[in-house]
């Protein structure tokens, strides 16, 4: 079975990636930038211990969220084979 990146490859070499396919590719590469200086963003934050003042149930809150941020995260590293895909130029 084809990897991700042989069948992106493939579909450039013979010029069937078509531009909804690319559209969507570059969105997830944004919301995965995002996504990852987001999370350096708010590890800073946590890691320089302001956070740690805030009231219990806005530090609960903040938490929940945080797992969220690292799921996405994770999630989309998973993908970077068609995320951060470069056709070969060559």
């Amino acid at each position: 079975m084809a990897t991700i990146q042989e069948l992106l490859d493939e579909a450039w070499d013979v010029k069937e990636t078509t531009e909804a396919v690319m559209a969507v590719r570059v969105a997830l590469q944004n919301l995965k930038n995002v996504a990852d200086d987001t999370k350096a963003t708010v590890d800073g934050i946590v890691a320089g211990g302001s956070f740690g003042s805030v009231d219990a149930a806005l530090k609960a809150e903040g938490a929940d969220c945080i797992v969220i941020l690292n799921s996405l995260v994770n999630a989309l590293a998973a993908h970077t084979a068609f995320i951060d895909f470069v056709p070969d130029q060559g």
